[in-house]
C-alpha cells in the first residue's frame, strides 16, 4: 500500500462540506522548460478560472525558471500569475520506467502537498502527462492531454486505483484521449476541447490569402517537418512554382541538429523558416496562408498513440483564420478536420498529390477555406469558458463523496 492509499481510503469514510472554491492552483511543470500546446491550453483555462477566484501556476524548478516563464506569459499573451516553484525529477531510464514514474510522483506529490497547504489551496488541477494523485481535503481535476499506458507491474496498478480514485473530475483534450484513457483504464471521462481565442477570419479576406502553405510547431522530429518538405519538394518538382512554404517554429535546444538538418533539406527551394515568433506574428501568418499542413503522426502505428497528436491546436488556429486544413488522419486531427472541411492523408506523396489538386482548384479551396472557419467555431473560447464554469460551480455545490471506479 502506497502513501496515498491511507489517506484517500480515510477521506471515504465520511462525508464533509468542503469550504467554496476561492483559491486554486494549476500544475504546468513545463512551463518553465519548452511550453507549447498544452501549456496554452492551461494558461487560458486558469485565465478563465481567475474569473472565479485567486490562481496560483505550480511549474517545475529549472534553470533560469523565473525568466522563462515570464516569457511565456508575454510570449502567450497571459497576466502575470502568482507562480510557485516545485522540485521536480526526471526518467532517465526508460527500462525501469513503471519504478521511476511511481518515485518521480511520489517526490511531487510531497513537495506540491506543501505548496498547496501554504497557500490554502481549494481546488488543485493537474495539468501534465502522468498519473499524480489528487490531494486530500480538497477538490482535484486531471486535464489528461494523454494517458500513461497501464505496465503490468503490481505497485503500479495500487498507484493507478488511487490515482482514479483522487480526482473529481477527468478532463480529456479530445475524443480521440478520452478513448484511451477508457481503454486503459476503464473510465469514462469528459471532453474540454483546447480553446482558440481568435476572432474568426472575414470572409471577403479569404480571397485575398497569398500563394502560401504552412505549418507551424515546435522544431522537433515528432513533428514531421523533414517528411513534409520532402512533400513540398514533390509539389515543386510537379510544377507548383508559385507557392512557397513557411513552417513557423518553436526551437530547441536539445535538437539544434534537427534545426541544421532541416535547413539543409529545404535548400534551393522556396521554404522559409521562421522560428519562435511573438503571437500576434504568428497569426499573421496564419491569416496570409492558404493551406495548412499537419503531419505528425505521419508512419506511426494506430497502436502507438503516444506519438500521434491527440488534439492539434495550431490546426484549430489556422481553419479560424481561413486556412484549408490537410492533415495526417491520424489521432485528434481527424475530429477537427472531418470530412469536407479539409483534407486529410496518409503518406508524403498523397499530402502532395492532394495538395497540388486543390491548388488547381482555386473554387474548391475557397468553399473548403469557408467550411473550415464554420468548423473551427466548435474549439471557440466562449465555448471553452461555459463547459469549465459550469463545472467550477457545479463543483462548488457537491460534497464530496466515495468515488467509484
Amino acid at each position: 500500500m502506497n502513501s496515498f492509499t491511507t489517506d484517500r481510503s480515510l477521506s471515504q469514510n465520511s462525508q464533509k462540506q468542503m469550504k467554496p472554491i476561492q483559491r486554486i492552483a494549476v500544475w504546468i511543470p513545463n512551463l518553465s522548460g519548452t511550453s507549447g500546446g498544452a501549456e496554452i491550453y492551461l494558461l487560458n483555462l486558469a485565465g478563465i478560472l481567475q474569473e472565479e477566484g485567486e490562481v496560483f501556476i505550480l511549474t517545475a524548478r529549472r534553470e533560469n525558471a523565473e525568466e522563462t516563464v515570464k516569457h511565456a506569459f508575454l510570449k502567450y499573451e497571459m497576466p502575470e500569475f502568482p507562480v510557485r516553484y516545485v522540485e521536480d525529477s526526471e526518467i532517465t531510464d526508460r527500462s525501469k520506467f513503471a519504478e521511476q514514474l511511481l518515485n518521480k510522483e511520489t517526490q511531487q506529490h510531497q513537495s506540491i502537498k506543501l505548496v498547496l497547504e501554504e497557500l490554502g489551496i481549494d481546488l488543485f488541477i493537474n495539468g501534465t502527462y502522468g498519473n499524480l494523485c489528487g490531494f486530500e481535503g480538497i477538490r482535484n481535476w486531471h486535464i489528461v492531454h494523454f494517458p500513461v499506458r497501464p505496465i503490468e507491474d503490481d505497485q503500479f496498478k495500487i498507484h493507478v486505483q488511487e490515482y482514479l480514485l483522487s480526482y473529481d473530475h477527468f478532463f480529456c483534450n479530445s475524443e480521440f484521449t478520452a478513448g484511451w484513457f477508457e481503454r486503459y483504464y476503464g473510465r469514462k471521462a469528459e471532453v474540454l476541447y483546447p480553446p482558440i481565442d481568435l476572432e474568426p477570419v472575414d470572409p471577403a479576406d479569404i480571397a485575398k490569402k497569398e500563394h502560401m502553405i504552412m505549418t507551424s510547431g515546435r522544431i522537433v522530429p515528432a513533428k514531421k517537418l523533414l517528411e513534409m518538405v520532402h512533400a513540398f519538394r514533390r509539389l515543386y518538382e510537379q510544377g507548383i512554382l508559385n507557392y512557397r512554404f513557411v513552417i513557423a517554429g518553436l526551437t530547441d535546444e536539445s535538437r539544434k541538429d534537427y534545426l541544421k538538418q532541416l535547413k539543409s533539406e529545404s535548400a534551393g527551394l522556396p521554404v522559409e523558416l521562421v522560428t519562435d515568433l511573438p503571437r500576434n506574428e504568428l497569426i499573421g501568418y496564419y491569416r496570409k496562408a492558404k493551406y495548412y499542413w499537419h503531419a505528425m503522426g505521419l508512419g506511426v502505428s494506430e497502436e502507438n498513440p503516444l506519438k500521434m497528436e491527440h488534439f492539434g491546436m495550431t490546426t484549430a488556429e489556422a481553419m479560424t483564420c481561413g486556412c484549408v486544413p490537410i492533415v495526417i488522419d491520424q489521432g485528434g486531427q481527424k475530429e477537427i478536420v472531418p470530412a469536407g472541411m479539409g483534407l486529410r492523408f496518409s503518406t508524403e506523396e498523397e499530402l502532395a498529390d492532394r495538395t497540388a489538386a486543390l491548388i488547381r482548384d482555386p473554387q474548391r479551396t475557397e468553399s473548403l477555406a469557408y467550411a473550415a472557419v464554420q468548423s473551427a467555431r466548435r474549439f471557440g473560447l466562449d465555448r471553452f469558458r461555459t463547459q469549465v464554469l459550469h463545472a467550477l460551480h457545479e463543483q462548488a455545490e457537491s460534497l464530496t463523496e466515495p468515488k467509484e471506479l
